[in-house]
C-alpha cells in the first residue's frame, strides 16, 4: 500500500477516495509496528515519505487527509525515536526522507512540532545534522557541466556566487549567489516528468521548502537558461548583459545545428560555430528566445548521440575515441 500511495502522489492522485483509504489502512497498522524497525518496515517508510509530505494543504476539501497524515507522521516519528536505534543506523535513503519530514513539521506543521515528544524532537535534530548527501555523488555527469557552464557566465557577468552548496540538509543547491538569498537551481530531465514541464512533486518540494525557509529559489531548465532571467535576479550591467547576450544567441545557433535531423555530424566543424558565427541577424538581436546550453565539446557530442541511438555501451566512449 505504501508503494502505491507513493505512486499516486507523483500522479497527481491524491483527491482519488481510495487513496484517503489506504493511507487510513497503512496508518491502522502502526499498532501492529514491530519493537525495532526491520529492513521491511524501513523501506515502507521511505515510500510513506512522498505521500505525507509532498501534497500539502492544510484546509478546505484537503483537511480530513491532512489530519490522517499529520496523525501517521507523528506515529513514524515518536516510533523511530522511541525504538532505540540512532539515526546514524538508519540508511541514506530513510535518513534524507527524515531530514525532509524535520523541515515539513517543523515549518509547515508547527502545532505538530510542539506536540512532539523531546525525544522526538531531539531525534530529527540528530538526524538534521548528519551528512546525508550521498546521493549526490551519483549525480549525472551532464548536470555538473551544465553548472560549470552558467558559472561561467555568471562570472562574466560579475555575479559572486558558489556551486553546489549543502545550504540545508538533505538539499545540494545547483547555485548560491554571494551576500544574498537568491538561489538559481538548474533543473535537468530527471526533474520534470515524462520530458515535460511539468516539475515532479520531489523538485516541487524542494522549491517549497527552501522558500519557506526565506530563500528567493529560482529555477531554470538548464537547456532554456537566458539572459533576461540572470538580469532581472543580478541587475547585471547593460554593456556585461549586451556582451553575455552575443554570447547566447551564438550557442543558441550551435544548439540548432546539433539538433538538426542529419546522418552525419562533422564533430569539429560543428565546435567551431560557436567561434565563428557572428550575431547579424535581426530577429536574433530583437528575439527574447530562452537561448539553450549546449555541450561543450566532441567527447559529449558523441556521448549525446551515442545514449540517443544505444550504439555502444557508455563505457566505450572516451577521450581517446
Amino acid at each position: 500500500l505504501a508503494v502505491l500511495l507513493q505512486i499516486c502522489t507523483k500522479l497527481g492522485l491524491e483527491d482519488h477516495p481510495r487513496f484517503y483509504t489506504m493511507m487510513h489502512s497503512v496508518a491502522s497498522e502502526v499498532p501492529k509496528w514491530p519493537g525495532q524497525p526491520t529492513k521491511p518496515l524501513v523501506d515502507t517508510l521511505n515510500h510513506l515519505m512522498l505521500p505525507l509530505v509532498c501534497q500539502y494543504r492544510s484546509d478546505g476539501d484537503g483537511q480530513g487527509l491532512s489530519d490522517l497524515k499529520e496523525r501517521l507522521l507523528r506515529a513514524v516519528v515518536e516510533y523511530l525515536a522511541q525504538s532505540g536505534v540512532g539515526p546514524s543506523e538508519l540508511d541514506t535513503y530513510c535518513q534524507i526522507n527524515l531530514c525532509v519530514i524535520e523541515l515539513h513539521i517543523r515549518l509547515e506543521r508547527p502545532l505538530l512540532w510542539c506536540a512532539l515528544s523531546q525525544r522526538a524532537r531531539d531525534f530529527l535534530a540528530v538526524v538534521s545534522q548528519l551528512r546525508v548527501n550521498n546521493q549526490y555523488d551519483a549525480l549525472p555527469t551532464m548536470s555538473s557541466q551544465q553548472h560549470l557552464v552558467v558559472s561561467r557566465e555568471l562570472t562574466d557577468l560579475g555575479v559572486s556566487h558558489t556551486l553546489e552548496v549543502a545550504l540545508q540538509q538533505p538539499y545540494l543547491i545547483d547555485v548560491v549567489v554571494a551576500n544574498s538569498r537568491k538561489l538559481l537551481e538548474i533543473d535537468g530531465p530527471r526533474h520534470f516528468i515524462n520530458g515535460t514541464g511539468r516539475p515532479t512533486v520531489t523538485t516541487e518540494l524542494k522549491h517549497r521548502l527552501l522558500t519557506r525557509l526565506g530563500y528567493d529559489d529560482d529555477r531554470s531548465y538548464f537547456d532554456t537558461i537566458d539572459l533576461p532571467c540572470l538580469q532581472r535576479m543580478h541587475c547585471i550591467r547593460p554593456e556585461m548583459a549586451r556582451k553575455q547576450f552575443l554570447f547566447l544567441i551564438k550557442k543558441a545557433k550551435l544548439h540548432e545545428a546539433l539538433m538538426a535531423e542529419q546522418s552525419f555530424y562533422n564533430f569539429k566543424e560543428i565546435e567551431k560555430i560557436a567561434k565563428k558565427l557572428e550575431p547579424i541577424d535581426p530577429f536574433w538581436a530583437r528575439s527574447s528566445l530562452r537561448c539553450g546550453i549546449v555541450p561543450q565539446s566532441v567527447k559529449e557530442v558523441v556521448q549525446h548521440l551515442v545514449d540517443g541511438d544505444r550504439l555502444v555501451s557508455m563505457e566505450k566512449v572516451g577521450s581517446q575515441n
